[in-house]
């Protein structure tokens, strides 16, 4: 068979598939090559293959694609160094892509890469027509079916921002306690409520427990110790810089303080027996939330606690009293951890708490 016979064949062929094109329901663009005849085929073909993925097909420039042609493409293969792909829109000639693409080694490669190029300039076309023909939010389309003429939904759009959001955390830290002891080694954990809005309020409800501890053993009798705490804490956000935001609140809540006494030198008969107190605290806390990924962030928070309560715990020595443990009024604890997103958007720059 003559090569002549041959590329009447393939004319033929491309011709039915230009046909097909032309008859099916999708949208197509016409395409226009420049340059060897051959080569031009198969990079109509790779065209036609790429664009098939996105429903779209491929009929020659001139072929009548019509009103359901949506891009025009221009490929000039007469250049000796590159071949020049243009993409432009087939409504308002408006330029999508001029790209030069170098022609050296593999031609099937080349055409490849033109053929990419093409591709990603008639997906964004078609995302634009998409995003264009969308129905405005309550006209009362149903969700998630086509737009008019036919024009098929892009990528499902990100739900709305929830009013609320719910973070639970971790936390571990020191702070003073009392003149007689060290720092006191506090862990715990904590769950914030915030509604979404500036400057967004929240409430905040942590427990801790203060391991134990013990006063100075420089007198007979020392004093361990332990406390329990909860707190609720009421504030709003008061600076944002990008994914770091600083909140402050106040609240209060509740220490429950377990103290025994022992002694190496005294017998158990002389010391009280252990006794728990509770007391009412007022708290204030300034908080730092650093967002490391899209849920879990860094959080640090400086407290002060106030005690409404003055207790002493003594030894007595007949008229006089030395002090063992004396817990200070005002207690500052410094604290750190990690907390996760729960409920809610994801954390970042416009959501960093």
């Amino acid at each position: 068979m003559s090569r002549l016979a041959i590329a009447a064949i393939g004319a033929a062929l491309r011709a039915l598939a230009a046909d097909r094109d032309a008859l099916a329901g999708d949208d197509v663009v016409d395409v226009a090559i420049a340059g060897d005849a051959a080569e031009a085929a198969a990079l109509s073909d790779t065209i036609r293959e790429l664009l098939a993925r996105l429903h779209v097909g491929v009929v020659p420039a001139g072929a009548g694609g019509g009103a359901r042609a949506i891009a025009h493409v221009t490929i000039d293969l007469t250049g000796e160094g590159a071949a020049i792909a243009t993409v432009t829109d087939a409504t308002s000639g408006e330029l999508r892509l001029h790209r030069a693409v170098t022609r050296e080694g593999s031609k099937a490669v080349v055409r490849e890469e033109i053929a990419q190029k093409v591709q990603a300039a008639v997906e964004a076309e078609l995302l634009e027509r998409q995003a264009r023909a969308s129905p405005p939010p309550g006209d009362g389309r149903a969700g998630g079916g086509p737009a008019p003429g036919g024009a098929r939904p892009a990528a499902n759009e990100p739900p709305p921002e929830r009013p609320v959001s719910l973070d639970v955390g971790v936390l571990g830290g020191a702070g003073g306690f009392a003149s007689q002891v060290g720092p006191a080694f506090r862990v715990g954990g904590e769950a914030t409520l915030a509604l979404t809005g500036s400057p967004r309020p929240f409430v905040s409800i942590a427990a801790a427990y203060a391991l134990p501890f013990e006063s100075s053993d420089a007198r007979p009798v020392i004093a361990r110790a332990a406390v329990t705490s909860g707190r609720a804490l009421f504030g709003v956000e008061v600076i944002r810089l990008g994914r770091a935001a600083i909140d402050a609140g106040a609240g209060g809540g509740l220490d429950v303080l377990h103290v025994e006494g022992h002694s190496a030198v005294l017998p158990r008969s002389h010391l009280l027996p252990a006794s728990e107190r509770v007391d009412a605290i007022v708290s204030g806390a300034v908080s730092l939330h650093v967002a490391l990924t899209s849920d879990v962030s860094v959080t640090v928070i400086g407290l002060a606690d106030l005690d409404l309560a003055a207790r002493r715990y003594v030894l007595s020595r007949g008229p006089e009293a030395d002090d063992v443990f004396v817990p200070w009024r005002l207690r500052p604890t410094v604290l750190a951890g990690l907390s996760l997103r729960a409920l809610g958007g994801a954390r970042g720059a416009s959501d960093a708490r």
